[in-house]
């Protein structure tokens, strides 16, 4: 129905405002659209939003509470019958998000197990994929994981694979690369492997459109009018992705 609609613009907003750093905002928009959801594949992406904008603050209680939330309403629906269309959710996308959350909270056992189980089952032999975008986001978890544990050839390694295929949209991408390059700066300064990983970033970051996300965010605010529980920044035009 249009609360289901309204719930799915409001996740797009939720993902704009992630990737521009507005944590706060990722949270509050999230729980806006749970409520306009119901029990819906919407409902389970608004919650695992949630829990990225949790672990971004560092509420790591509030981000488990999401994930296991997010599962649990997976639970109730369906079997779906096209799991690769972008408005369904299913097991392996709970994975997908799973990884990522854990990866910022720094539960690198758990990061590490969840990002390769979507290696295992979305890389093929020939090393292509029908899903880039998990497998990708799956190799920055990777990366991160290793430069904390000090590997500086593995994480540069996993983070220039992040980037191996043509991807539509590079924006996300882009975001969680940057992270990777402030974490290899910080543990390895001056290493000419994290020099190269910014070079190879500064590339992707290039390759960017112009005003392509903007115009995406603008016609989600204008699909979903902001309900009053969300805070004004959230409101306001969304910013370009630089």
């Amino acid at each position: 129905g249009h609360d289901e609609l309204r719930a799915w613009a409001l996740e797009m907003a939720a993902w704009f405002a992630l990737v521009d750093g507005r944590y706060e905002d990722v949270v509050a928009l999230s729980r806006a659209g749970q409520r306009l959801a119901g029990t819906s594949s919407a409902q389970v992406q608004l919650i695992l939003q949630e829990a990225k904008g949790h672990a971004r603050l560092g509420a790591g209680a509030e981000a488990r509470d999401a994930l296991s939330r997010g599962a649990a309403a997976l639970d109730r629906l369906p079997l779906p019958e096209h799991p690769d269309h972008h408005f369904v959710f299913d097991h392996p996308k709970w994975v997908f998000y799973a990884a990522t959350v854990l990866a910022w909270l720094e539960d690198d056992e758990a990061a590490e197990e969840h990002a390769r189980a979507i290696l295992d089952r979305h890389v093929r032999p020939d090393g292509t994929s029908a899903a880039p975008m998990r497998v990708a986001n799956a190799r920055i978890d990777l990366a991160l994981v290793q430069a904390r544990r000090g590997s500086l050839d593995a994480a540069v390694g996993e983070g220039v694979r992040a980037f191996e295929f043509d991807r539509r949209s590079l924006s996300d991408l882009v975001s969680r690369g940057s992270e990777l390059a402030n974490v290899l700066r910080v543990r390895f300064p001056g290493e000419r492997l994290a020099d190269e990983f910014h070079d190879r970033l500064a590339v992707a970051r290039r390759g960017l459109q112009p005003g392509g996300s903007a115009a995406v965010a603008s016609a989600a605010s204008v699909a979903a009018p902001v309900p009053a529980s969300v805070p004004a920044s959230a409101a306001a035009d969304p910013p370009a992705v630089a």
